[in-house]
């Protein structure tokens, strides 16, 4: 799953406020940026009430972006934002930024039609998000025929045309092809991981006791209706 935060104090009365730049990955599922650079309310899996809840608890307000995922970890690298939202949790963005308490508890899924696939065949071809958790598990566990696009809804038609054998997908995306009952599609859940928010390191050395205390308080509000 992908926002980033930087934090100027705004006055307000007697009160202190941040102002908190973030950013997520463009067309990811459930989140849908307003002109005015907050989430829209209303979508699937609560990530506006999460951020809403997270705004309340840390006294501030967020103002979203969009980028490629393929940035996100490089602009907050580079400090140009602080926290990235909604992310899933791996081995090599952890060696870069620094996770936060985790917010859900996120699957991986395999998307395919037909006959399951034999998942052993490394030489399988399959489709997934550039950049994504899904593919660096994917490239780790040895297959060698990966397909990477550039955007979520760039996967599906590559599996309907019978150009992949499977594809690879968060569980949010997997959620949305389960609502939308497309015929004969089988999803089959394969790994799971934890996602939440990720800091880059300055931020967290100042701010990540008070950050992770927010995420707690606020956990309650992450509702994945994956499939079964």
């Amino acid at each position: 799953m992908s926002v980033c935060l930087t934090f100027n104090v705004l006055a307000s009365g007697d009160s202190q406020r941040w102002q908190i730049k973030a950013v997520t990955a463009i067309s990811f599922p459930g989140l849908e940026l307003l002109a005015d650079g907050k989430l829209k309310p209303g979508l699937p899996f609560n990530y506006r009430t999460i951020i809403d809840c997270m705004e309340n608890q840390l006294n501030a307000d967020f103002v979203w972006q969009q980028f490629p995922t393929a940035r996100l970890v490089h602009v907050a690298v580079q400090h140009h934002v602080d926290v990235i939202f909604p992310m899933g949790y791996t081995p090599e963005r952890s060696k870069l930024l620094q996770p936060s308490d985790y917010l859900v508890q996120e699957q991986d899924y395999w998307a395919y039609f037909a006959h399951q696939p034999d998942w052993q065949n490394k030489q399988l071809n399959i489709a997934v998000k550039q950049s994504s958790p899904q593919a660096e598990w994917l490239a780790q566990q040895g297959y060698q025929s990966i397909h990477q696009v550039y955007d979520y809804k760039q996967l599906l038609p590559l599996l309907l045309a019978g150009r992949v054998d499977a594809i690879s997908i968060p569980g949010a995306v997997a959620a949305e092809y389960q609502k939308g009952a497309i015929e004969g599609l089988a999803l089959s859940g394969y790994y799971q991981r934890e996602a939440g928010f990720y800091l880059n390191p300055s931020f967290a050395a100042e701010h990540l006791p008070l950050f992770n205390q927010a995420v707690r308080q606020c956990r309650h509000f992450a509702v994945l209706d994956l499939p079964g």
